[in-house]
C-alpha cells in the first residue's frame, strides 16, 4: 500500500495485492477538487480486466458547509511527455494544450506505430484525463483494423511537494474487436532532494501477448521549473527506460 499526499489536500492512495497465480488487484482512491471523491479500481483474475471509476460528489449543503479546499488556482495550458527504451524504438508520447489532445505510440518492435488525436479535461488538481482516437500508421481507412480507441487518466507530479507521486492509466481498444483491449499503468512515487529525485516505478502490462508486472528504480532531475528528466532502470529485466516531462 502506497498513500501520498500533499499540502493541498489532495490525496491518493494505492494498494496493490499480487497473488502467485497473478491476479492483480488495484485500487485507487482520489480526493478531487470541488467537492468530489472518486474510486478508481482494476481487477485481473481468470483472464478478466475489470476498470471501475466512481466519482462522488456531496450535496451542494455539505460542500457550502464543510469545505476543505482552497481556491482554485491557474492551472498549466500546456503538458508533453515521453517515455521510451533507451535501446529500441518502442516509446509513448502524449501531450495537451489546454482541452486539445495529441499522442503517438509505439508499443513493440512489430506493432505498428500509432498516432492520437483528442481532447483533454482537467479532473482535479494534477490529474487530467483524456479521450483518443487513434489511426495506425500506415493505414487503411477503409477498415476499422486501423483505428485505435485510448482512454487516458495522468497525474502530474507536484514539484513543489518533497514525496511526489505521479503517473498515468491507460486502456485502449481496437474498434474491430472490442474484447482486444490492453492495458498499461505506470505510477511513481518518488522523494524530492532540490533539483533531484530519486524513488520507485511500478509498470503494468496487460494485452494481446499477456501481462506483466514490473518494478523500477528511478533517478531523475529537474533541468528548469517545468522540465524534468527520469531514468528507470529494471534490476530484474536489467533493462533501461528513459522519461522527458515538460510543462508550462
Amino acid at each position: 500500500q502506497v498513500t501520498s499526499s500533499n499540502s493541498n489536500q489532495a490525496n491518493l492512495t494505492v494498494n496493490i495485492s499480487n497473488t502467485l497465480n497473478s491476479h492483480l488487484n488495484v485500487k485507487s482512491a482520489f480526493s478531487l477538487s470541488k467537492g468530489k471523491v472518486g474510486v478508481a479500481q482494476m481487477k485481473n483474475g481468470e483472464n478478466r480486466f475489470i476498470v471501475e471509476v466512481n466519482v462522488v460528489k456531496p450535496s451542494e449543503y455539505i460542500s457550502k458547509t464543510v469545505s476543505a479546499w482552497p481556491e482554485e488556482e491557474e492551472k498549466s495550458d500546456l503538458y508533453f511527455s515521453i517515455r521510451g527504451y533507451l535501446a529500441y524504438p518502442i516509446f509513448n508520447a502524449f501531450g495537451r494544450y489546454k482541452n486539445m489532445a495529441v499522442g503517438v505510440a509505439k508499443k513493440a518492435l512489430s506493432h505498428p506505430m500509432v498516432v492520437y488525436g483528442g481532447i483533454s479535461e482537467e479532473l482535479a488538481e494534477n490529474l487530467y484525463g483524456y479521450a483518443f482516437l487513434g489511426v495506425t500508421i500506415p493505414a487503411t481507412f477503409d477498415s476499422l483494423n486501423s483505428y485505435r480507441l485510448k482512454l487516458l487518466l495522468v497525474q502530474v507530479a507536484d514539484s513543489s511537494s518533497v514525496v511526489m507521486s505521479s503517473g498515468y492509466a491507460s486502456v485502449e481498444i481496437p474498434l474491430n474487436d472490442l474484447s482486444d483491449f490492453s492495458i498499461d499503468y505506470v505510477g511513481n512515487l518518488e522523494y524530492k532532494i532540490d533539483s533531484l529525485f530519486v524513488g520507485g516505478s511500478v509498470h503494468y502490462t496487460y494485452g494481446e501477448s499477456g501481462q506483466s508486472f514490473t518494478p523500477l528504480l528511478s533517478v531523475g532531475l529537474f533541468f528548469s521549473k517545468n522540465l524534468k528528466g527520469r531514468l528507470l532502470y529494471s534490476p530484474f529485466e536489467n533493462t533501461f527506460k528513459g522519461e522527458i516531462n515538460f510543462e508550462m
